[in-house]
């Protein structure tokens, strides 16, 4: 039993002295009467809050295992998560899914899966796997999934393409809830997609936006990630007369170690909604009860008989700074430190062995030209902080039938080498805006097939850092004279098997070398991840070509004026 606390009650939005009945993990009862126990928890001077909930989050963009990023949050109040996992899935398919609900049984954290809804994302890139009616069906039948995934081809379900609307039939015929992505979608278009059965989005950007879909009928996800920060635009929604607050959840969609170890999860998204004006309860709201009814979480959401004991005991509202986390009734966390026990979990051959890809040699990144001194080439541009990027045309030299790179006009080399099928598929192009004045950088984490992507200004340094990212089967490299950092991201490319802090450490020595070879952007690996997108405009390079996105075509990377 606890007694003595402060009890927030999130259904009536009231704050009033209450002692919580506890067995086998369950609430039993609320009241202010005193009950029988065999163990009591004095709370007085604390805050009884509902376990937080982080409504969209796609795990593996924290770079760390899913039992790991349990140990990381639940110290910072995060009692649950809903997950869509189509990083591993593009990776690695339903059996990579499978891998990680294995593990979510495992740990304190409960994890809810919404399945993925764009495996592959498109046709243009090669993917490692493909998610379809078949496979939709048989997860539907986990108990850990609670709907479809954010539906990103918006397009496809605006002008009704049938393997899309079945995806989404499907899963309403099975009472499951069926996530959106549609950013700037307004008017018929967006009365076309909510009416095909989609309920939610989280990539609103102004509060004129939210509040369109809201009153149209969608659940609202506020997004503070690590990429993309929405609060500070969507919080001017609850200045408007009416009951936003009860449409509304909070979201991080990717939230990467560093920011977790300094900023904290879903505690810091609520400090940074109560320093921004708004009440404490409704912070507490959108990350409680509002996702739990919106995913029908049965057992989470609220301080109530019945429902799961995932309370947290918080000194102050406004600050929100958790002391102590109960999950299922068992004490998890204590003033910042995870005191509960997670056991190793072992990751198959099926989600670690995924790179498959020959050794590279310089000349693989060779772009050939005739007998020209010079052409005009196609070039990716990269914007600072965003993910479009433009198309800019820049005459470069030809040496020796080959397309140099000018790295004093910040024109780097990039490549794109396909991973999972063994088609020895390489995209080549040229980039601007990274500021590259020398050696190379690569990834195997790169949107959304994650194949291997790198940037150099010469090929050498390119084939050191595919390279060594085939021999780690994943990671982040950078490589200049045979020196060569690396991050290993063992399990599907995309995740590491380290702690959070050495991750975050790791990632820091990355971005200091990146940095020495004259990168001046801040997240240079994140903005190198999305340049393989092919559904985000303007121009990207896949394994199998330079791609237009506004033109929905690929195009030669040699211009003919």
């Amino acid at each position: 039993m606890i007694e003595n606390g402060a009890l927030v009650n999130v259904c009536t939005s009231e704050i009033y002295g209450a002692n919580v009945g506890i067995k086998s993990g369950k609430i039993t009862c609320v009241g202010d009467k005193k009950m029988s126990a065999e163990e009591t928890v004095n709370a007085r001077g604390y805050y009884l809050v509902p376990g937080l909930i982080d409504a969209h989050i796609h795990i593996e963009s924290s770079m760390i295992t899913l039992s790991e990023f349990a140990r990381t949050v639940i110290p910072h109040g995060t009692a649950a998560i809903v997950t869509d996992p189509h990083e591993i899935a593009n990776v690695a398919g339903i059996e990579g899914i499978k891998v990680l609900v294995e593990e979510s049984r495992k740990i304190p954290l409960k994890v809810y899966f919404t399945i993925p809804s764009c495996v592959p994302s498109t046709p243009f890139e090669t993917s490692g796997a493909e998610i379809g009616i078949k496979e939709i069906e048989e997860m539907l039948s986990w108990k850990e999934v609670v709907g479809l995934g954010e539906v990103m081809n918006f397009h496809g379900v605006i002008n009704s393409d049938p393997e899309v609307l079945e995806k989404i039939r499907v899963v309403k015929e099975m009472r499951g809830v069926v996530d959106g992505h549609c950013p700037g979608l307004s008017g018929e278009a967006l009365n076309a997609y909510i009416s095909a059965g989609v309920q939610s989005d989280h990539e609103s950007t102004t509060a004129g936006e939210g509040l369109e879909k809201i009153r149209s009928g969608m659940r609202l996800m506020i997004r503070e990630g690590s990429a993309a920060k929405n609060l500070g635009s969507l919080s001017g929604i609850f200045d408007f007369p009416g009951e936003y607050a009860g449409r509304c959840m909070l979201a991080t969609d990717d939230r990467h170690p560093g920011d977790l170890i300094s900023e904290g999860h879903m505690d810091g998204i609520i400090r940074k909604s109560v320093s921004g004006g708004m009440d404490p309860v409704d912070a507490i709201k959108l990350a409680t009860i509002n996702p739990a009814e919106y995913f029908h979480l049965e057992n989470s959401g609220y301080i109530a008989p019945g429902k799961d004991a995932d309370i947290l005991f918080v000194s102050d509202l406004e600050d929100f700074r958790v002391e102590k986390v109960m999950i299922k009734g068992k004490i998890t966390a204590e003033k910042g430190r995870f005191i509960s026990k997670l056991l190793s979990f072992p990751y198959p051959g099926s989600v670690t062995n995924t790179v498959n890809l020959k050794r590279v040699s310089p000349g693989s990144f060779n772009i050939l030209a005739g007998k020209e001194n010079k052409v005009d080439v196609r070039v990716i541009g990269v914007i600072g902080g965003e993910i479009l990027t433009d198309e800019r045309i820049e005459c470069l030299q030809v040496r020796d039938n080959k397309i140099l790179p000018d790295p004093g006009r910040d024109v780097a080399r990039i490549a794109v080498a396909e991973r999972h099928k063994g088609t020895g598929n390489i995209g080549l192009g040229f980039v601007s805006g990274f500021g590259l004045k020398k050696g190379a950088f690569a990834s195997s984490v790169a949107h959304d097939s994650h194949n291997i992507i790198v940037v150099g200004s010469n090929e050498n340094d390119m084939c050191d850092a595919v390279n060594k990212i085939i021999e780690t089967r994943g990671g982040m490299v950078v490589a200049h004279n045979r020196e060569i950092h690396c991050l290993k991201l063992p399990i599907a490319g995309l995740i590491s098997d380290m702690k959070a802090e050495e991750v975050n450490e790791k990632l820091g020595v990355l971005h200091r070398e990146v940095k020495k070879l004259g990168v001046k952007m801040e997240s240079p690996f994140m903005a190198l991840s999305f340049l393989a997108l092919p559904v985000i405009p303007r121009l990207k390079l896949t394994d199998k070509g330079l791609f237009d996105v506004e033109r929905f075509k690929f195009v030669d990377l040699v211009v003919n004026l």
